[in-house]
């Protein structure tokens, strides 16, 4: 048995996923056609989402739209390379606002001259 893969591209970040591995990706499923739908943001394939088809043969024009189709085996290993990437992503994240926040106490302290507190009570 094969598996869909069907991924999105965000057109605002440029980030592609794996439907299914966020808890937010929807698909909706209409008579005529398909349409990803992120359940946070409320935007979808509509707007702000691009699907993204497997390579092919340009040469080939009838086989544009079509969803690569994979093992179990080949889709866990999918899935698993995306949810790495996504955990490293939010990591780095974390890292970089957490620094932008150091930085901001650094310079209020250098400012104002306040060194610290403890237990609520400012310290000058």
């Amino acid at each position: 048995m094969l598996i869909p893969v069907i991924r999105v591209r965000d057109k605002m970040t440029g980030t592609t996923r794996i439907v299914g591995t966020n808890s937010h990706d929807c698909l909706l499923v209409y008579p005529s056609r398909l349409e990803y739908y992120n359940l946070q943001n409320g935007c979808g394939s509509a707007d702000a989402y691009d699907f993204i088809c497997e390579e092919h043969d340009p040469k080939e024009w009838w086989e544009i739209d079509h969803v690569e189709m994979v093992t179990l085996e080949k889709w866990i290993e999918l899935s698993a390379a995306q949810i790495e990437e996504d955990a490293k992503t939010k990591v780095e994240f974390y890292k970089a606002i957490s620094k932008h926040w150091q930085d901001i106490v650094a310079d209020t302290q250098e400012e104002t001259g306040i060194t610290g507190d403890s237990a609520g009570e400012i310290l000058e």
